[in-house]
């Protein structure tokens, strides 16, 4: 007779007692997700030949363990989602890039008190607008608790703004909810996400380039200080954001007549925070290093040194407002721009010129040019991707 061999698992047959014996892992219980472990009153897993009395005390302790954690569970659950989301905020505030705040804190403001960002209490102590009815987006979910959220929730939020799109603000909407959520479980501050799982839409890579006509085009067409913006970006590879718009004084020393150096440390960088390193801009252009010096002439100490037509420290919101004014203005002079040009295309310009030795005629590695950007090579070879207004040095490699 061919014996058959005995299979691990739960063994067969008895009553429905609330716990078991699984095979090769011992005594065993369900919390209705998962088997827990049956342990004895000093930790140890209870194995298979415990005595059926150290099995049903050890089963009490669990259940008793149990309730006492379903009940923290449910007060958890009762927190309303701002303070979740306001606590969140003070710790990206403290890890994240200042950018990355902003864009996360403009949509959990959004998510909780159903008002524009205009409405949002002031930095400097000033009272902040009154809303009326008709300012109103939606109802907001700020003190709706946790355990009453449902991700139908999070698509109704979604619906009340049709102007965004599924890869932008949709995107970027769910990401900053489901972070402060993980963020709130992983911290113990509620029991479970509730919309874990929810899908979010895929990024799209924008690969996008402004030929030397298209550059022209816009210096021609483009007001003054957004044309020199455009014009150090692209010579720099400054983000426009975080880099650009935030340099001063205390940022810039020059080596020599034709040499200067931007230095942000890691908490002012946008992969600094993870890094620990500073993010370094080494620029060699004359114009560039001029505009700087005529700025450094009159912006007070400490103050942004770029400036919009009237003076202002140019934002990241302004310069991209300006930048699709400027697109518009272009389209109607029959000048188009890739699809999905935006300021943040500088960047990829000056990526894809270094890499072809496009100002200095020596072609670069990718490595070099990871290390002149502050970003990794594997992100530096998207930046790298030909595309339909891209594809000279495709002519000269044949």
């Amino acid at each position: 007779m061919v014996k058959v061999k005995a299979r691990g698992g739960r063994r067969r047959g008895g009553k429905n007692r609330g716990y078991f014996l699984v095979t090769g892992r011992g005594w065993v219980a369900s919390d209705g997700k998962r088997q827990v472990a049956l342990r004895t009153e000093d930790g140890e897993r209870l194995k298979e030949g415990a005595d059926a009395k150290a099995v049903k005390a050890a089963y009490e302790r669990f259940r008793k363990a149990k309730a006492v954690e379903d009940a923290r569970g449910l007060n958890r659950d009762r927190t309303p989602l701002l303070t979740v989301c306001e606590a969140y905020l003070r710790v990206c505030q403290q890890t994240d890039s200042n950018g990355t705040f902003e864009r996360r804190q403009a949509f959990l403001w959004d998510f909780c008190t159903g008002l524009p960002e205009r409405f949002k209490p002031k930095e400097n102590g000033k009272p902040a607008k009154t809303p009326t009815a008709a300012d109103r987006i939606h109802l907001g979910y700020g003190a709706k608790p946790v355990g009453e959220l449902i991700k139908y929730d999070v698509v109704q939020w979604l619906q009340a703004h049709p102007k965004w799109t599924a890869r932008g603000g949709q995107r970027f909407g769910v990401q900053a909810l489901k972070r402060a959520l993980n963020w709130a479980t992983e911290m113990g501050l509620i029991s479970a996400n509730p919309i874990r799982g929810m899908k979010v839409a895929s990024g799209k890579v924008r690969i996008t380039y402004f030929t030397e006509e298209q550059e022209q085009a816009m210096y021609q067409h483009a007001q003054k200080r957004l044309g020199e913006a455009i014009y150090v970006c692209i010579r720099t590879g400054a983000r426009y954001g975080c880099e650009f718009c935030r340099l001063t004084d205390r940022h810039v020393t020059f080596e020599g007549d034709d040499r200067m150096v931007w230095k942000f440390e890691p908490h002012e960088s946008k992969t600094g925070r993870a890094t620990g390193k500073p993010r370094i801009i080494r620029i060699r252009d004359p114009k560039v290093i001029a505009i700087v010096r005529r700025q450094l002439g009159w912006v007070p100490t400490g103050e942004p040194l770029f400036r919009n037509a009237v003076q202002r420290p140019w934002t990241g919101s302004a310069i991209r407002r300006a930048f699709s004014r400027l697109r518009k203005r272009l389209a109607s002079k029959g000048v188009r721009l890739d699809d999905g040009a935006c300021m943040y295309s500088c960047r990829h310009t000056f990526a894809k010129r270094t890499i072809n030795g496009f100002w200095t005629g020596e072609k670069q590695n990718i490595e070099t040019v990871a290390k002149l950007m502050g970003n990794s090579p594997a992100i530096c070879r998207g930046y790298a991707d030909f595309i339909d207004s891209y594809t000279e040095p495709l002519w000269d490699a044949v």
